[in-house]
């Protein structure tokens, strides 16, 4: 490493103790030095090269604490600059200390304290310049005898105006590292409260998006399980009676886990793309010539628009599924790699008929047309609405529960209301859920502006009721 930045460090890190060798430095330069060259020419008496030295060590030692105690050291500087001027000579080099004690004060003191220095250096410059020009020191002629010198007003003035020169230029000095300092200062804290914002902003968004994860675990699973255990519930009870309901049963089971498979890849897709991806869910192939049976079951998670039957290839490793998969009109076109179409309002018969063939009698009411659409994402909030109030009858309204499902066009946006007339309240403990879905439901509408109420109906059942404002023109 370079010595001269060795030094340089080490005087950044102890700043006090190189204080204390300036100051040892300057004394033996400004302070000593002086007196021994000149010799007998120093002064007309010892006493006074005594008294000289003195107050140059006055005028030098306080530098030795000039940046722990500024205002301190530079009380001490002015009262030693003033003992110099009463008892001093004319000149002494150590009267610099008196410009450098004001370029301290402007880059380390309080603002008070800035300007009262400076204010203080000019005046003891100009006292200065009167004692020089008005009331000189007789000086030593070649003979050894001292002379009166007389009064001079170009001394007085020469001595005014240089003193205010180098006292302003060493304040305007100090002013802008004092300047230079607080920017520094003010840029490194904004950059701590930006570093601070955007560590926030993280957490928030991985919050948010461990929220939104697990609604969407939730509407994946929650639905689909449900289907699933109704379905498997009524294929035994009909297997004996009506084998071929049970076929059409298993089927429908089938059709739901694959529906649900797809969208768990697809969300674990999200999380981490690993391949080439088709209708938004990984390690799937697009098949286009293998037909698959209708879609009759409404997914949970992609819009319950349905999925088609599907094969797996033993020899790629990969499942394969239909193209209708990869669209939702069913045409085989692609979708964007990541991007499965989200389900809509338009979905919303395709889940009724679902829950119906899972036992659940549901009606619908749609009363109204939109006057505007709703905000981006707004069909889809409400497609979870109906879903997770259906999917909460199906599992603790009974066997003899129905639902009726209200799809209001308003003035001011759409009113969704689910009721049923089940157990309510009164749902039998073993199927109670720990509430993820309604409050996955309240925060999905808190994030369009919108109101949900959750709760028991008036004498039997269970009300879910949300309004979903338009979006802003």
């Amino acid at each position: 490493m370079n010595p001269l930045h060795r030094i340089d460090q080490w005087m950044r890190a102890h700043p006090v103790r190189t204080d204390v060798l300036v100051s040892v430095l300057l004394f033996g330069v400004l302070g000593l030095t002086p007196w021994v060259m000149l010799g007998s020419l120093a002064g007309p008496t010892p006493g006074s090269i005594v008294a000289s030295i003195l107050i140059a060590l006055a005028l030098i030692a306080p530098w030795a604490f000039r940046r722990v105690r500024p205002v301190a050291s530079a009380a001490a500087v002015a009262a030693a600059a003033v003992a110099h001027l009463v008892l001093g000579p004319e000149f002494s080099l150590a009267l610099v200390l008196v410009p450098m004690t004001v370029y301290n004060l402007a880059a380390n003191a309080p603002r008070w304290a800035s300007f009262t220095g400076l204010v203080a250096a000019l005046l003891g410059g100009v006292a200065n310049g009167i004692r020089v020009g008005l009331f000189p020191d007789p000086v030593m002629r070649p003979d050894g005898v001292y002379e009166p010198v007389d009064p001079s007003l170009e001394a007085l003035l020469v001595m005014v105006f240089g003193c205010a020169a180098v006292v302003l230029t060493a304040w305007a000095f100090g002013d802008v590292v004092r300047h230079r300092r607080l920017t520094v200062r003010a840029l490194e804290d904004r950059n701590r409260r930006l570093e601070t914002m955007a560590l926030q902003e993280r957490r928030l968004a991985a919050s948010d998006e461990r929220n939104h994860i697990a609604r969407e675990m939730h509407d994946i699973v929650a639905h689909s399980l449900q289907v699933i255990i109704s379905q498997a519930d009524g294929a035994r009870y009909a297997a004996a009676a009506k084998p071929e309901l049970a076929v059409a049963t298993l089927d429908t089971i089938g059709l739901t886990g694959r529906a649900a498979l797809a969208d768990m890849r697809q969300l674990l897709g999200v999380l981490r793309e690993t391949g080439e991806t088709v209708a938004g869910v990984p390690g799937v192939a697009l098949d286009d010539g293998a037909p698959g049976p209708a879609a009759g079951a409404a997914d949970e998670g992609a819009a319950g628009a349905g999925a088609s039957g599907a094969g797996t290839n033993p020899g790629a490793g990969r499942t394969r599924l239909p193209a209708d998969v990869a669209s939702r009109d069913g045409r085989g076109a692609r979708q964007p790699p990541g991007h499965r179409p989200q389900p809509t309002l338009a979905d919303v018969p395709a889940l009724i008929e679902t829950m119906r063939l899972s036992g659940l009698e549901v009606s619908l009411l749609e009363t109204g047309a939109p006057r505007r659409p709703l905000p981006p994402g707004g069909e889809l909030a409400a497609y979870r609405i109906v879903q997770e109030a259906l999917t909460n009858t199906l599992r603790h309204g009974g066997p003899q529960a129905s639902a009726f499902l209200t799809l209001a066009w308003t003035g001011r946006g759409l009113d969704v209301q689910a009721d049923d007339d089940g157990r309510g309240a009164d749902a039998d403990p073993g199927t109670r859920g720990s509430g993820h879905g309604l409050r996955g439901v309240a925060e999905r509408v808190a994030l369009f502006g919108g109101t949900v109420e959750t709760g028991p109906r008036a004498g039997a059942g269970y009300r879910v009721s949300a309004h979903l404002p338009y979006s802003a023109v």
